[in-house]
């Protein structure tokens, strides 16, 4: 089985070569967080602490872009990954020489993974035209892009984009992080803009609709569920408005459940997609008509 990465960096390189023996099966979830964690905290010699608000700005080196490369790079490691990641998130918390826990920017070590959210929308920040999203992308780093063209580079980086979707949505199924807004903005991509404009919003749907699909098949009930309306306005932007032919809530909702599914079933009868895209649409079409059959009318 390899373990290799196709993403390096020298700053990151302890962090991999301590996955490895996760991997290995050398070291267990628990000791790779303990591990991990000791790495962070250690190599922040100079953070100093902001007098205002507790927050130690200097500690900005955490193992969340080895973790994320990993999980697009080996599918078959994403359960340990997520594993990997609950433990970090309950590990002790550090604190500072007055008692208090230690927080980088805003978010508490390591009860909040700070900085996580940050790593993990540079998955997702270059693949939209959205002025009304332009904060995030702004603040975060900008992610791979998938290559149009077609060839070996463009499946490689659409096998790491569905890769991560399927990692940030099993994290999300453990509740340890809201995670909500990267399923949010894959549906919009997906079953949001139609196809006509689909290439002048940089919306890629071969990426896209097996993406979303995934997203049904890990947290469907839940997302049936989901009632969460993301900040708008102001600062905050509209992150949540989704797509041309949504113009409901920020957020998710059963009027925006409706429409995914009724998308779903467009497109997988829709000739200009390939017959195994319309096949994904399909069973995930079929996938949330069973959801929401059982969510409303259950046993009855």
């Amino acid at each position: 089985m390899t373990t290799n990465f196709t993403f390096s960096a020298e700053e990151w390189s302890e962090s991999y070569d301590i996955l490895q023996g996760l991997f290995a099966g050398r070291c267990s979830p628990q000791s790779t967080a303990e591990k991990l964690a000791s790495l962070t905290l250690s190599g922040t010699p100079d953070r100093t602490r902001s007098p205002d608000d507790n927050d130690y700005h200097g500690i900005d080196i955490f193992p969340w872009t080895a973790i994320i490369s990993a999980a697009q790079d080996l599918q078959s490691q994403i359960p340990k990954l997520v594993d990997l990641m609950v433990c970090m998130s309950k590990l002790p918390a550090p604190r500072d020489p007055d008692g208090k826990q230690v927080v980088v920017y805003a978010g508490r070590i390591w009860d909040d993974l700070p900085e996580f959210g940050w790593e993990a929308n540079s998955i997702w920040n270059s693949r939209i035209i959205s002025p009304k999203r332009l904060w995030l992308q702004l603040i975060t780093i900008p992610g791979r892009d998938i290559p149009t063209e077609p060839g070996a580079e463009r499946q490689t980086e659409l096998a790491r984009f569905l890769n991560a979707n399927e990692f940030i949505a099993r994290l999300e199924s453990t509740g340890i992080r809201d995670n909500k807004m990267f399923a949010l903005w894959t549906f919009s991509e997906a079953l949001e803009i139609p196809i006509d404009q689909a290439v002048s919003q940089r919306a890629d749907l071969e990426a896209a609709i097996p993406a979303a699909a995934i997203w049904v098949q890990i947290l469907g009930p839940q997302i049936f569920r989901w009632t969460k309306v993301f900040q708008h306005g102001g600062i905050h932007g509209a992150p949540g408005s989704g797509g041309p032919l949504w113009h409901g809530k920020h957020g998710f909702c059963k009027e925006r459940w409706g429409l995914w599914r009724e998308r779903f079933g467009e497109l997988s009868r829709d000739s200009r997609l390939s017959d195994e895209l319309r096949e994904v649409a399909a069973k995930s079409e079929n996938k949330m008509a069973e959801i929401e059959e059982q969510e409303v009318h259950g046993d009855a």
